[in-house]
């Protein structure tokens, strides 16, 4: 049952608040991005005054215009590079900041004397800001993969017949710490390979402490209801928790609980020729920033529990391929990280990245079932260390 959010005050005493507004609405996106964010000692209090909410309205209201007209023009030819949700969007239609679940900003020490619409403002300003980062870095992502194209083509790997899952041990070595499986959602194959990989691993490491952390979990202790609703709604995916909190295997959700429970949707401008769409929140530029920020968090801490454990990271691809903005793979050790990429099987429904996209036909990526190299420098261009198309009940 949602509850209405409560009209906000006419004015507000605050400590320093067009100060703390500025200064934090100035910060490029990536401040913060530390386990400990750096955004309190920036808001110091300067002084005391009563501020009409207006002013703050208004102050908030043209960051949203000034930082939208910093966004760079996405060219014809990189349009295919750049999803509609990386774009700006036009406003946030669903988002009850005021619910009782706990929010990514309530760290800012002016979030709660903010109304509902300056939330809303402040969400958007930061949204174009991570806009600008991601347009960037996936523009140039692409251009690095197009200079070392043949190089990535000539030095693929080829592997012997054998069972995706005996692949998958030979290529992860025992001593590596943090395997994150990025998937493409949705795909029934996947999740059961999922389920096949953990089985192998548990059967080759029977001794070794396993921590799973997923994305499709709420961070919180108590998973019975999760999983229960989960069972029944989406199977696939809760076959995959059934079988690891059953088989000696740790489950740890990884998601803020708010953004797991609440529904949250926010308008698509018109752009690439389509006309306004409905996205969630939580997949735009600055939804991923900070749900990645807060897995980090996650991770970090029980690393802190289970020092000796493999961590085995079960998320979209998005949030660990090597070469995505706001990645956790980047902030992990890079000789400690191996990143599977896992796709539904080419034809089934063609799913494209940035590498199969420039291969185009010339360099067809996209209809090998398996890709990796050795160098690790190709890897980190192409997003993952291996990947793998997977074909209705392979093991």
């Amino acid at each position: 049952m949602w509850i209405k959010a409560v009209a906000p005050q006419k004015q507000y005493k605050v400590l320093g608040s067009v100060l703390a507004v500025l200064m934090l609405a100035c910060q490029p996106v990536w401040a913060g991005w530390s386990f400990q964010s750096p955004w309190k000692a920036a808001a110091k209090p300067a002084f005391t005054r009563q501020i009409p909410a207006s002013k703050i309205e208004k102050i908030l209201r043209d960051r949203v215009y000034l930082t939208r007209q910093r966004v760079p023009r996405v060219p014809d030819a990189w349009q295919h590079f750049v999803a509609a949700e990386d774009l700006p969007v036009k406003r946030i239609t669903e988002w009850n900041t005021r619910q009782g679940f706990k929010s990514p900003y309530d760290d800012l020490p002016f979030w709660s004397m903010l109304s509902e619409k300056e939330r809303h403002n402040y969400f958007l300003a930061a949204n174009n800001r991570a806009v600008r980062k991601v347009i960037n870095e996936r523009m140039q992502a692409a251009q690095k993969i197009r200079q070392h194209l043949k190089e990535l083509w000539n030095a693929k790997l080829s592997f012997p017949s054998q069972s995706y899952n005996q692949l998958l041990l030979q290529a992860i070595s025992p001593e590596t710490p943090y395997i994150l499986l990025g998937e493409e959602h949705d795909f029934q194959a996947i999740q059961m390979f999922v389920i096949d990989f953990l089985q192998a691993y548990r059967q080759k490491y029977p001794e070794r402490q396993i921590v799973f952390l997923t994305e499709f979990l709420p961070a919180e202790e108590d998973y019975s209801k999760v999983l229960q609703s989960m069972l029944q709604q989406d199977p696939a995916y809760g076959q995959v928790m059934l079988w690891a909190l059953t088989h000696g295997i740790y489950v740890k959700g990884l998601e803020m609980p708010h953004i797991f429970f609440q529904n949250a949707w926010v308008e698509s401008e018109p752009t690439f020729g389509k006309n306004c769409e409905l996205y969630n929140m939580w997949v735009l530029p600055e939804g991923i920033r900070l749900r990645n920020r807060f897995w980090l968090q996650e991770i970090k801490k029980w690393r802190e529990q289970y020092p000796q454990a493999v961590f085995i990271i079960y998320a979209g691809m998005e949030h660990v391929a090597y070469n995505t903005p706001f990645s956790i793979a980047k902030e992990l050790p890079a000789a400690d990280t191996f990143v599977v990429q896992m796709l539904p099987p080419f034809g089934d429904q063609t799913i494209s990245y940035e590498l199969d996209k420039i291969g185009g036909r010339q360099y067809p990526f996209e209809r090998y079932n398996i890709l990796s190299w050795n160098p690790p420098f190709l890897r980190r261009l192409a997003g993952f260390d291996i990947r793998l198309r997977l074909p209705s009940g392979s093991k």
